[in-house]
C-alpha cells in the first residue's frame, strides 16, 4: 500500500479530521486514534447505530488503531510524547492554542521529533481574527461565499445536502497538505507545521465564481448564469413520475445530439440562449422531460451521447452497477467485525491497492498493543489503567 510504514497520530473528532485520517489509513498508513478517557470522539454516541456501533463513526474510523490517554495528566503526556517520537505525522482538530496549553504544541513536539509533520485542522486558521470562534460546515460555507451561491430561484440560501467545507475544504485539503509535506520531508528530512483551515478550503472550491466576481466585477444571479441554471443545456428537469434528470450538454455537440434525439432540431441554435429566450427554451425542454418517467428517459438516453443522467438517491447510487464496478460500495465482512456497508476508496492504484483491514476500534481497544510497542511493560500498563491514565 502506498503509505505503508507511515505512522500517524490522530487526535481529531467528528467529521473533517477523521475523514482525512481515514483516507490516509486506507492508503496503508498506521493511524493511531487517540481519544480522551471520557466521551472520546463525540460520534461514538450519535445515532444511528447498527449492532451497537455508530455507523458514522464506523465509516470514518476504519483501518485505525485506538488508544485512550488522559492528556491532562503528566504521565499521559509522557505516553503521548513517546508516541510522537516514533511517528511521522500528527493531525489535530482543536481550536488554536489548545495543544499549547497542554504543553504539546508544535514547538515542543518538533524538539522531540524534528521530522514531524504537524497538521492543525481548524475552522478559520491559526492567525485569523476568527481563530477563537467555534464553527461548523454551514458557517464556513456562509463566510466563504459558497452558501450565497447555493440558492433557490428566489436567491434564498439552501442548506447543502453534503458537508462540503468539512469533507472537501477540510479533509481533502488536509490530505493534500500532509502528502506535500511528506514529500518535502522525504527530500530534506525536514518536518513542518501544516495550517489547514476549512474556511480557506471552502473558498478554494469556488474558483470560477471568485474569478468572475473579482476579475470581471460580475455578480452571480440565481438561476441566470451559465453553471447555476441559466442555460437550458445545463440544468435539472422533472419527469412525469416526479423524479429528475440531469442534463449537462454544455458543449455544442452534446446539445445538438440532445436536440436531435428528442426531435427538436430547431432548438440547436439556442444552445447558449439566456434571458427571456433562454427561459422559453428551458420551459420547452422542461415540457419534453415531463412527457416520460425517469426510467423511460434512462432507457432512451442509454445510447445517446448528450450527457443526460438520472438524479439518484444515495441508496440508488450505492446499489447501482456503476458504484459496484468501481468498488465504491463495499459490503461488510461481519466475521472481521464490520457492522455496516462501507464506501470504497476513491483512488485506484495499479500496484498498491487500498483495502479494508479492520473495523473502527472500540474505545481504548489497542492500549496494550501500542504501549508495548513504545516500551511499556505489562506491569506498567496495568498500573496506568488503575491510575486511569489510559
Amino acid at each position: 500500500m502506498p503509505l505503508k510504514g507511515i505512522k500517524i497520530i490522530d487526535l481529531t473528532r467528528l467529521l473533517p479530521g477523521p475523514y482525512c485520517t481515514r483516507l490516509l489509513a486506507d492508503m496503508g498508513a498506521t493511524v493511531i486514534k487517540v481519544e480522551d478517557k471520557g466521551d472520546g470522539d463525540y460520534l461514538r454516541s450519535f445515532p444511528p447505530e447498527v449492532d451497537g456501533k455508530n455507523v458514522f463513526f464506523e465509516s470514518l474510523n476504519r483501518n485505525k488503531k485506538g488508544v485512550t490517554i488522559d492528556l491532562q495528566k503528566e504521565k499521559g503526556r509522557e505516553i503521548f510524547l513517546k508516541l510522537v517520537e516514533g511517528s511521522n505525522i500528527l493531525v489535530e482538530g482543536f481550536r488554536p492554542g489548545v495543544m499549547d496549553r497542554l504543553s504539546l504544541g508544535y514547538t515542543i513536539l518538533k524538539e522531540r521529533n524534528p521530522g514531524l509533520i504537524y497538521c492543525a485542522m481548524t475552522g478559520y486558521g491559526q492567525d485569523s481574527p476568527y481563530r477563537e470562534r467555534a464553527g461548523h460546515d454551514i458557517n464556513y460555507l456562509a463566510l466563504a461565499g459558497f452558501l450565497g451561491l447555493n440558492t433557490n430561484p428566489q436567491g434564498e440560501p439552501i442548506v447543502p445536502g453534503v458537508q462540503m467545507a468539512d469533507v472537501a475544504g477540510g479533509g481533502l485539503m488536509a490530505v493534500i497538505g500532509i502528502l506535500a509535506a511528506l514529500h518535502h520531508r522525504n527530500r530534506t528530512g525536514e518536518g513542518q507545521f501544516v495550517d489547514s483551515a476549512m474556511f480557506d478550503g471552502a473558498m478554494s472550491l469556488i474558483p470560477i465564481q471568485i474569478s468572475q466576481a473579482l476579475t470581471l466585477g460580475l455578480k452571480q444571479k440565481p438561476y441566470q448564469d451559465m453553471l447555476n441554471g441559466g442555460l437550458a443545456c445545463y440544468n435539472v428537469y422533472k419527469t412525469t413520475d416526479g423524479r429528475y434528470m440531469s442534463l449537462g450538454a454544455l458543449e455544442a455537440k452534446f446539445w445538438a445530439n440532445f436536440c436531435k434525439a428528442v426531435e427538436r432540431k430547431e432548438l440547436i441554435a439556442d444552445h447558449n440562449s439566456m434571458g427571456k429566450r433562454g427561459q422559453k427554451v428551458k420551459q420547452e425542454v422542461s415540457d419534453i422531460f415531463k412527457s416520460r418517467t425517469q426510467k423511460e428517459w434512462l432507457s432512451f438516453f442509454k445510447d445517446k451521447d448528450c450527457c443526460c443522467e438520472p438524479v439518484l438517491t444515495v441508496n440508488e447510487a450505492c446499489s447501482g452497477s456503476l458504484a459496484r464496478s468501481r468498488q465504491m460500495r463495499i459490503d461488510p465482512n461481519r466475521s472481521q467485525g464490520f457492522s455496516s456497508v462501507q464506501v470504497g476508496f476513491p483512488i485506484k492504484f495499479s500496484q498498491t491497492p487500498s483495502y479494508l483491514r479492520s473495523p473502527a476500534p472500540a474505545s481504548g481497544q489497542h492500549n496494550e498493543e501500542i504501549l508495548e510497542k513504545i516500551g511499556y511493560s505489562a506491569y506498567q500498563i496495568d498500573k496506568l489503567k488503575k491510575q486511569k491514565i489510559i
